[in-house]
């Protein structure tokens, strides 16, 4: 059985990153799985007693915890949920270096907002499409939470002026429109200026118009060296998404894509 694995680290609310994440678990019918830092692992444990859940060990630090989890051959874990907290995007050598190595995961990793409420579950998820690769494995995870959490979907998209680019977009729009199609997934089409940026800013803009908002967004798919002094375009996003959980979608060839 597919599994969610939720992290807590030691400055998370505990109770609160367990109620979503349960709730969540519940929605997207995946086994459900902790795996505490130290610090939590007792209160986790004693939260934990009176449910199906998971109790996972946890290793040296948090990329060890994962890695050997999604190691595990008795595991099946599909996403990965965890708050910012574990990411740290205050100091952002420390932030560069969580991409860095998340984007070798096979599975989307789900960060949650710096407020969430233990209400939280999706309700609208927004989707961009701009020609940024992993877009594609990004459209069947968008696809796959508003069927399995009954939340509506809206793709955004802008009109490009130039003819090659609008071309190559609107193959992508084919390619999605027919996975969701297939999928019966019903979704609505929003089209948004003319430019990337234009759609990433609605997109923002939108997210923080619904309380149950998710932004699906494909993850940068190479480190590049200038992320030393910038920090990869996800912590700009992370820092500007207001209070919206971001699943992200690594592209990769490889990836594991949800059933449909």
């Amino acid at each position: 059985m597919a599994a969610l694995l939720l992290i807590i680290t030691s400055q998370d609310d505990t109770e609160l990153m367990l109620s979503i994440g349960a709730d969540l678990s519940r929605r997207l019918e995946y086994q459900f799985m902790v795996a505490p830092c130290p610090e939590r692992s007792k209160q986790t444990e004693m939260l934990l007693q009176k449910t199906e859940a998971m109790l996972l060990p946890w290793e040296k630090d948090l990329f060890r915890t994962i890695y050997s989890s999604l190691d595990a051959p008795e595991h099946d874990i599909s996403l990965i949920v965890i708050s910012p907290n574990g990411i740290q995007l205050n100091k952002r050598n420390r932030a560069t270096t969580f991409f860095a190595k998340f984007r070798s995961l096979k599975i989307p990793y789900l960060v949650m907002p710096d407020s969430p409420t233990s209400q939280w579950h999706p309700q609208k998820i927004i989707f961009p499409l701009c020609l940024k690769d992993g877009e594609k494995e990004a459209s069947a995870w968008a696809g796959f939470c508003a069927r399995a959490t009954r939340s509506d979907l809206i793709m955004v998209y802008p009109q490009f002026h130039n003819k090659t680019t609008s071309n190559y977009l609107q193959r992508n729009l084919g390619f999605v429109r027919n996975l969701f199609n297939k999928s019966e997934v019903a979704y609505q089409e929003l089209v948004v200026g003319h430019k990337r940026k234009e759609v990433r800013i609605k997109t923002i803009e939108l997210a923080g118009t619904f309380p149950g908002s998710l932004l699906v967004m494909p993850a940068t798919r190479l480190n590049s060296p200038e992320y030393v002094f910038t920090g990869p375009p996800e912590i700009r996003l992370l820092k500007n998404r207001g209070n919206t959980p971001v699943l992200f979608v690594n592209p990769r060839h490889d990836l594991f894509l949800p059933c449909s």
